[in-house]
């Protein structure tokens, strides 16, 4: 209850005292309570604040999606904030706290094909197989390249969700 008891805040500083310094200081923090209720921080902030609890460390996720729509502004495009899993997010210095310090940062979660193929379909274009249909089943998807194969994994069973590896 202690890690969510209060609201983060945004305070914005104008770089000068003139009256368009300050009147854009004050949009910018309008700007912070219209987006925290909009991309649902609160609800993101408690998920991250549970992980935090049991594991010791949590994650927030912020991107630009431009495939939502922006009720507010009738365009497509807006900002998204998720609460990560701490076991979803690898970093290559175990002793460094700091993860702005870290070389990268790598959050790997599993989705669906179809949810792949819809979310990445420009960056997956001309890109072969276990993505593109396959032309020897016809109907299933090629998934004969050795890099996506489990170990035991049944070779009847066809896959229906991939890894994906944001860097």
């Amino acid at each position: 209850a202690a890690l969510i008891s209060q609201k983060p805040s945004a305070t914005v500083i104008p770089a000068t005292s003139e009256d368009q310094d300050l009147f854009a200081a004050m949009a910018g923090e309008q700007v912070f309570e219209s987006m925290y209720y909009r991309a649902k921080v609160q609800q993101a902030y408690m998920t991250t604040a549970m992980w935090t609890a049991v594991t010791g460390t949590g994650y927030f996720k912020d991107y630009w999606d431009p495939s939502l729509f922006d009720r507010d502004s009738g365009v497509f495009g807006d900002v998204v904030v998720e609460a990560i899993s701490p076991f979803h997010i690898f970093v290559p210095d175990l002793l460094e706290l700091d993860i702005e310090n870290q070389p990268w940062v790598i959050h790997s979660y599993a989705k669906s094909l179809e949810w792949v193929k819809m979310r990445y379909e420009a960056e997956l274009a001309g890109i072969p197989a276990p993505l593109q249909p396959s032309s020897s089943t016809g109907t299933g998807f090629d998934y004969e390249d050795q890099a996506f194969k489990i170990e035991g994994q049944n070779k009847q069973a066809k896959a229906d969700s991939c890894v994906v590896i944001e860097m």
